[in-house]
């Protein structure tokens, strides 16, 4: 996806490609702290043994993802930042984002999610990528499936126009 400049930012892969697609991939080296991703060490030993943790840690890791992502990408549309926040973590899980399927498919993950409002987009997405990561999770606490359930439910349910709740949130996108 291309920001109104011309160059996509993906955070925080740090490195600058061309990928089949033709997408420019600009990260400023040094933009990423330890601290950015760091856990209480006491809630990471706790993470090892109850998953109910680890399924947290995996949420707030795609939220400050994001966070960071939108920082660095001021003028990109929510679907941008949420596409681009994905491939961030298909990177991390070491999937080839260069490949044009990848990319593709990302982009189809991300839409429907982009049709959702402001917070709930990128929760939504968070329990994707939990769902992808760690569906032994998923299953184990179905609390995390139910609330993507729910927020997505308004989109499944066929009362809602996707294409214009799409332009709604994502204004400046041409769809």
């Amino acid at each position: 996806m291309m920001s109104k400049t011309g160059i996509s930012t993906i955070y925080p892969l740090r490195c600058v490609k061309t990928c089949q697609l033709g997408t420019i991939l600009v990260i400023p080296v040094g933009s990423v702290k330890n601290s950015d991703y760091e856990m209480g060490i006491g809630r990471f030993f706790k993470s090892l043994i109850d998953s109910e943790i680890m399924g947290e840690e995996i949420l707030k890791a795609v939220h400050d993802l994001f966070a960071q992502t939108s920082k660095y990408n001021g003028g990109d549309t929510p679907h941008d930042i949420l596409y681009k926040t994905y491939l961030g973590r298909l990177r991390a899980r070491k999937i080839d984002i260069s490949d044009a399927q990848v990319l593709t498919e990302a982009m189809t993950d991300t839409y429907l999610l982009a049709c959702l409002p402001p917070g709930k987009n990128i929760r939504a997405l968070a329990l994707h990528c939990l769902n992808q990561e760690r569906p032994d999770i998923i299953n184990q606490y179905p609390k995390f499936s139910a609330e993507y359930d729910r927020l997505m439910k308004p989109l499944k349910s066929g009362d809602s126009d996707i294409s214009s709740l799409y332009k709604r949130y994502n204004p400046d996108e041409e769809t």
